[in-house]
């Protein structure tokens, strides 16, 4: 069953990846909704290995987590300056910033267990809490 997830992330995701890594281009992509989802799918990787669930409760997350890191860097790195996908380097630092230590403290223990599950939690309400009405 594992190995059906991983191939099921890597086969959904990796299109997306080729056709804007070979452009070098990224028009249409909304900058923002792709940091949502890099920080989100981390935080559920780092969830899982914090309550010492097996990889298949998290693993796909960590490929969706992994392409949805390159995405943000490649929209980062080919949005043409003043378009509608172009950030500042200001937000660029900050959000590379905040996820390279959420990274760095949440895999190696430092960050506590408490907040990671706060942040999924967070996370988690905000998905299923949506009023479309």
């Amino acid at each position: 069953m594992v190995h059906g997830l991983v191939v099921g992330a890597v086969v959904s995701r990796m299109p997306q990846v080729w056709k804007v890594w070979r452009a070098k281009a990224c028009e249409g992509l909304n900058p923002l909704s792709h940091e949502i989802e890099m920080f989100g799918y981390t935080v559920c990787v780092l969830n899982g290995l914090r309550l010492g669930l097996p990889p298949d409760m998290w693993g796909e997350n960590m490929f969706h987590s992994s392409f949805g890191t390159a995405m943000v860097l490649m929209i980062y790195g080919f949005a043409k300056p003043g378009s509608r996908e172009s950030v500042s380097k200001t937000r660029k630092t900050a959000v590379l910033a905040v996820y390279a230590a959420l990274c760095v403290t949440g895999f190696t223990g430092i960050l506590p267990s408490v907040i990671i599950h706060r942040l999924y939690d967070v996370q988690s309400e905000s998905c299923t809490t949506l009023d479309l009405a």
